[in-house]
């Protein structure tokens, strides 16, 4: 369940301007961001945002992760979900970045990229492979090739897109290049036709003959589908043309026409400038370090020897919003030091932003034993039994440490959803007076507090809140705690 902190969370983040840096990064590595409409730019943008500040990245063989890297990936990874939202690629827990192709030892391969499930091994050494898909959600990158893929739109080949497509392929549990379709119907229709098209492709290599898709291709459905999904969206025209079939699938899949994109492009202009025309600015080590030999990359950081030293670096993966990252080094803190309170705490505030509520409720009644008149751990035991819908005992902790904690969002967020459950209407309005007063563009207490003058027969006022909470994005359907 994404929990409505986390929502919460993610809205905020999503009211912030994109950095002028990210843009001049999107630009100079994502070619066809230029080409998008204002629409497309704005949900990419967003997308982005989310993807960089809520996945993982780590960097392997000497490449350190920088902005520029999170930002060029995840753009390229925001081009497959302009038609959707909701989902941003959460359930990928790591994405490793090599400093190029490296020679894969622990899976079967393809020149390109790979697809395959936990446990495959199947190997052929020496074959070089640009990226790779897990069925567990893991996804590794060559860098060298995300920009090339990045600064060229329209040569049909993008690392990234082929490995989030398998990705997506396995959302439904297997990995069979049938990604998650609306009814039976939907998927009868597009096994048919890719089914069609791998045929005729495998027709067409044995007799030499001219086509669209890289080789490897044909190997599957699975492969099909993720390099056809990288034709549809930078030779998209061609695809059309060439392909209907397939194209009106990936176009309903994606719920984006690109051809549009380049219909405007004259035939004579150069889309983007070559990929040798601007130096990559994150520094590759060089050709001679023997990085390759490096198989599983490293993925935990450098190991600490006191339970203060994790606390300190969990507090500022905290601050910069890296949950996983401070929950692990809080853990650690907690079993160095297992009466350390401000640990458990903390630990429980990250598990609470990981939409972990069940281990952050444990955590905050832990750290309520371990000092019982601590306000914040009182609070964040009021606000994930209200998360849990346990109103009343969540409100008798939160009113405790309203007064004390007033400048607390989630708290006073919380405080009032609480007070409406127990029906106490007029005081949750108080509450989301007062979150709307600290932070006038959250739209969620703007509807909540609709919700609130509605109960009370309010109907001026109800409709006055709702129409800002729509201003500032709050959609109909959108409830607390609600599956995404």
């Amino acid at each position: 369940m994404f929990s409505f902190f986390a929502r919460r969370r993610r809205q905020k983040l999503l009211r912030q301007p994109l950095p002028a840096a990210w843009r001049e990064i999107l630009e100079r590595n994502v070619a066809v961001y230029s080409r998008l409409s204002a629409v497309e730019r704005s949900r990419l943008e967003a997308a982005l945002q989310v993807i960089a500040s809520e996945r993982r990245f780590v960097g392997c063989g000497g490449l350190v992760i920088t902005d520029e890297v999170k930002v060029t990936i995840a753009a390229q990874a925001a081009l497959l979900l302009l038609g959707e939202e909701g989902y941003y690629f959460d359930r990928v827990p790591t994405i490793f970045v090599f400093p190029r192709p490296r020679a894969d030892k622990v899976g079967r391969n393809v020149q390109h990229g790979s697809a395959f499930s936990a446990g495959a091994h199947v190997v052929e050494e020496g074959v070089i492979v640009e990226g790779q898909a897990y069925a567990q959600g893991e996804i590794r990158l060559a860098w060298s090739e995300v920009l090339a893929g990045g600064r060229d739109a329209s040569d049909g080949e993008n690392v990234v897109l082929h490995e989030l497509a398998h990705h997506l392929d396995g959302l439904d549990g297997e990995m069979g290049g049938t990604p998650p379709l609306p009814d039976e119907a939907a998927r009868i229709h597009w096994q048919q036709v890719f089914d069609a098209e791998l045929a005729q492709l495998r027709r067409d290599l044995a007799t030499d003959r001219p086509a669209l898709f890289h080789d490897a291709a044909a190997d599957s459905r699975t492969e099909l589908f993720a390099y056809a999904t990288e034709v549809f969206f930078e030779q998209p025209i061609e695809l059309g043309e060439e392909h209907a079939e397939l194209f009106e699938c990936l176009r309903d899949f994606y719920k984006v026409d690109p051809t549009r994109w380049f219909a405007a492009q004259p035939a004579d202009a150069p889309f983007t400038r070559p990929f040798e025309a601007a130096v990559p600015r994150v520094p590759l080590p060089s050709e001679d370090d023997d990085w390759e030999e490096q198989d599983e990359p490293e993925a935990e950081l450098p190991p600490l020897e006191t339970a203060d030293q994790y606390f300190t670096r969990g507090l500022e993966s905290f601050e910069r919003e890296d949950f996983e990252a401070a929950e692990a080094d809080f853990d650690r803190a907690v079993k160095l030091a297992p009466q350390d309170q401000e640990a458990v705490l903390y630990r429980g505030r990250a598990r609470m932003y990981l939409s972990d509520t069940q281990a952050a409720l444990a955590d905050a009644e832990r750290a309520c034993r371990l000092a019982p008149d601590d306000l914040e751990a009182i609070a964040l035991r009021g606000i994930c039994q209200v998360a849990l819908g346990e109103f009343a005992e969540g409100l008798a902790d939160l009113e405790n440490a309203a007064d004390a904690l007033d400048g607390d969002l989630d708290l006073l967020y919380s405080l009032g959803v609480a007070r409406a459950e127990t029906g106490q209407t007029a005081a949750a309005i108080a509450a989301f007076t007062r979150l709307i007063q600290l932070d006038p563009k959250d739209a969620e207490a703007w509807h909540e507090r609709s919700q609130c003058h509605a109960e009370l027969g309010d109907k001026s006022a109800a409709e006055r809140d709702l129409a800002q909470a729509r201003a500032l994005g709050w959609e109909e359907g959108q409830k607390d705690g609600e599956t995404e």
